[in-house]
């Protein structure tokens, strides 16, 4: 379910110092999570982002899973 974005995503944010993760949602959520190994993320909506000046992305993940 998770495999090698989220292995990806957690080298990269741990080589650039980050602990945080954005992760796009319908809601905002104020509370943070575990990610994995350390890094934490909080569900935002899109339109969080207008207010970043140069947002980074690092990858995409696309739920495909219906039911």
């Amino acid at each position: 379910m998770y495999g090698g974005g989220l292995t990806f995503t957690v080298h990269l944010l741990h080589s650039l110092g980050k602990k945080l993760v954005f992760k796009i949602s319908k809601n905002y959520e104020k509370r943070t999570r575990d990610f994995g190994y350390g890094i934490e993320y909080q569900n935002v909506p899109l339109t969080v982002f207008d207010a970043i000046k140069n947002p980074f992305i690092t990858d995409m993940y696309i739920d495909t899973l219906e039911g």
